[in-house]
């Protein structure tokens, strides 16, 4: 792109002489060390607009990665919503389970007692 824009520039410069003859020594300096600022600002440009892009990558991967943490973080917590369900249910269930037990443990005593009798 550079040797591009620098062609067309030449070929402007030469054809400017062409047209309206030659500026002169220090023109022609003058002229030259700004097709050379040019050629050094377009470089400029192109490495920004490179930056540029590769920083709109790394914004869109960061989103996507943001989306996918909020996407985590939501099924850890229902992970443990789930876990704190289970852990009451376990914990239920072993009262319902020792309690059972517990009865069982006097029917049986009882019907031990009466037997004896």
């Amino acid at each position: 792109m550079n040797k591009v824009d620098g062609s067309i520039l030449s070929r402007l410069y030469r054809n400017h002489i062409q047209d309206y003859g030659s500026p002169g020594p220090f023109w022609e300096q003058e002229l030259e060390s700004l097709h050379h600022v040019i050629e050094m600002k377009n470089e400029r440009i192109h490495e920004l607009e490179k930056q540029l892009f590769l920083l709109e990558m790394l914004k869109e991967k960061n989103l996507i990665l943001a989306l996918k943490n909020t996407t985590l973080r939501q099924e850890v917590e229902d992970l443990q919503f789930q876990a704190g369900n289970r852990l009451t249910m376990s914990r239920q269930l072993r009262k319902d389970l020792l309690q059972d037990l517990e009865k069982e443990s006097q029917n049986g005593h009882c019907c031990s007692r009466r037997r004896s009798h």
